[in-house]
């Protein structure tokens, strides 16, 4: 992120880990930052104390969170963007806020195309993800370590049981059905 000056204030849409730590240089090199986030804590993902102590941290620094909300609009005319609206998750009504820089911090993007998946015959969903359900054995829903059904290495789970086997087992203590 390469920006010519300090902004004077920055909003942040997303409370992870990219985004907090970003407004968190902003905020300490001056600019007023305010944390848009769409559930009802920072850091998803974390332990709950991790998530309560970090934004405590964070808010002492200076930074303002609106989490349980949504940005449903960002109006980039004139010169400064300003006019960001974001309104609450539960109900309420929507409220603007005025900055002079967004970061939009929010999930990651697949970045599937021209790796040749689909020759390999791994299967997308619409938004470009790998579909995991097409990594899955068809015979014992295992993960792909060991093939599909058109390979010729079969699966350990579905591999006819041989005499030997048994035998093996049954000396080494465990009972075989």
């Amino acid at each position: 992120m390469s920006l010519p000056e300090v902004p004077e204030h920055l909003l942040v849409i997303g409370a992870g880990v990219i985004g907090l730590e970003l407004g968190s240089v902003w905020r300490r090199l001056g600019a007023q930052v305010t944390v848009v986030e769409f559930l009802d804590g920072a850091l998803p993902g974390m332990d709950g104390e991790v998530r309560r102590q970090a934004q405590r941290l964070f808010e002492k620094q200076g930074m303002t969170f609106k989490l349980s909300s949504k940005v449903t609009a960002v109006d980039a005319s004139g010169k400064t963007a300003q006019g960001r609206r974001w309104s609450r998750r539960k109900g309420g009504a929507a409220e603007s806020i005025e900055a002079d820089v967004v970061l939009v911090a929010i999930g990651r993007v697949p970045y599937t195309e021209g790796l040749g998946l689909k020759e390999l015959g791994v299967k997308l969903d619409e938004r470009g993800r790998v579909d995991r359900r097409s990594l899955l054995c068809d015979q014992c829903s295992r993960h792909l370590g060991h093939r599909r059904r058109d390979c010729r290495v079969r699966c350990w789970r579905t591999r006819p049981r041989t005499r030997a086997w048994r035998l093996r087992k049954f000396w080494s203590g465990r009972r075989v059905t």
